[in-house]
Parts: structure tokens; sequence; C-alpha cells
């Protein structure tokens, strides 16, 4: 069924969600950013594929067209943004849209309280909230979602799912690890396959043939594992023949500490995922 997402904020999340969305479904788009250039550089961006595309001129309008609200802006903006809507008891109520915050750090109990006007029973407002990644913007996106109500987990994961991967989280607090691997994950994949690529020049490749090369090992390997199931350590298995290639550059990861320097790392970012929601 076609549906209204209201997207506010067209950054990084918001253009990639958009974009997909345009792209591969029916549902029709109501967008608002204070910055109007990112609305326009995206409007044009999606167009071809999109011609339901309704650019808001307030939060406000978003909320009265949408039948899910996406609050795609800094964390510090949201309780500030849902205690402005609030000053206006038609459109935080019972009958409201879908609230889905992807700001890390903003709990749902904050953004609960930041809309004092919604009221209890059943004029509590339907919240929820998602970690995506950026991979959404080509239809490969990952997604952690969570709500206290099923029935908006399941709307919601319906949404994403559009436009990727969607894990139904049993808790709140596991948005901050889905935070540390899945969202901050492609920066850490990406700063492998730039070593890679890195090398490869330095061993006589071009910088189109060593990034290609990466970039399509990289994709290859998740693909294997996704289609077959396989874990990662039975992949590496297959590929290392005893003595050969594989295992001598394995050795040398293994020697550098690489999967701890990675579990460092993701770790890392899942401790300042919880520190934003203390």
């Amino acid at each position: 069924m076609s549906k209204t997402i209201g997207i506010i904020g067209c950054g990084n999340i918001g253009s990639a969600l958009s974009s997909c969305l345009a792209a591969n479904s029916e549902h029709k788009l109501c967008l608002f950013d204070t910055d109007s250039d990112k609305l326009q550089v995206l409007t044009k961006k999606i167009t071809a594929n999109f011609s339901t595309i309704v650019l808001s001129e307030s939060v406000q309008a978003v909320f009265k067209q949408s039948d899910i609200v996406v609050l795609s802006v800094k964390p510090p903006v949201v309780p500030k943004l849902l205690s402005d809507i609030s000053k206006d008891p038609n459109l935080l109520t019972g009958s409201s849209p879908i609230i889905v915050s992807v700001a890390a750090g903003v709990s749902l109990k904050e953004m609960e309280e930041s809309a004092k006007s919604s009221g209890t029973g059943e004029n509590k407002l339907r919240l929820a909230r998602a970690m995506p990644n950026l991979g959404m913007e080509y239809g490969v996106g990952m997604t952690g979602v969570y709500s206290e109500d099923t029935k908006v987990a399941d709307e919601v994961s319906e949404l994403f799912s559009l436009v990727g991967e969607v894990a139904s989280l049993e808790n709140e607090s596991q948005i901050a690890v889905v935070t540390g691997l899945a969202g901050s994950g492609p920066a850490f994949v990406c700063e492998a396959i730039g070593a890679m690529k890195k090398s490869g020049i330095e061993l006589g490749l071009s910088e189109e043939q060593a990034q290609l090369m990466a970039s399509q090992t990289a994709l290859g390997a998740a693909r294997v594992l996704l289609e077959s199931g396989e874990s990662p350590a039975s992949l590496v298995k297959r590929v290392a023949t005893p003595g050969g290639t594989t295992a001598q550059g394995l050795e040398v990861l293994k020697s550098k500490g690489f999967a701890s320097i990675m579990s460092e790392a993701i770790k890392a970012a899942v401790s300042r995922a919880k520190e934003s929601m203390s």
C-alpha cells in the first residue's frame, strides 16, 4: 500500500533513504530541510525515477501530510524538534504519524518527554528508533529497528526492508551496538579497501585497476557469505591453502593484531554511542 513518507533532514542518511525509496517503491515522499540547496540537489538527483515528491515548507507540514516521519537530523535537534511540534496539539495525537529517529543517542524516553503534549493511553505517540547505514542508497543497507510497540516496529521494519536488510532488535540498548557495527562499519571496511588499493598501486597497478580490484574483491567476499550462509572463518579456510600466498598474508595480519584492532574500533564506536545516550 502506498504511503507518504516524511523525511526531515536531507543529509547523508536522509538523502540515501530518499534516493532508494524513490527508485524502488510506490511511496510518496514529503521532504524538508532547513538548507534549501540540499533539497534542490536531492530532488534533481531523484526526479528521473520519482515524480511524486513534495517539498515541505516546515516540519509541521511534513507531520500533517505523512504516515511515517523519519527524523534524519543531528541528535541535539530531535528533542527540540519534537518539543516545537508538541505546541500544536493536533500534530501529536494517537492518530499522528509514526515517528522514527535515526539519530544516535536519543532514547525513546527522551523523545516521549520532549513531546509532553502527547498524553498517555490511546494518545501515546508511536515512536521507533532505527539505525541504518549508507548502503541503503543502493538498496544494500543494513538497519536495526526497535520500538516498544511491536506493530510500529513491524511497519518501520517493512519500510527499511525496501532499502536493504533489517534486524528487529530485542531491546533499545542494542541500537548502540548497531551504530558501532553497521552504522560505522562501512567506514572501517572502506579503510581496509583503501589500504588494499594503496598496496595495489605501490606494486604497479593503476589507481583505477587497484580500486576496482579491491572493491570488487570485498563485494565478492560479502556476497559469498550472504548467499551461502558460510561463516567468515570457513571462507578464510577455503581460500587459504596451507603454505600458499593467502596463508602468508594472513600471518602478517595476525602478527599485527588485525582482528583485535577491528574489534577495538567497533567497541570504541559502540562505547561512544552509549556515552551519547547518558
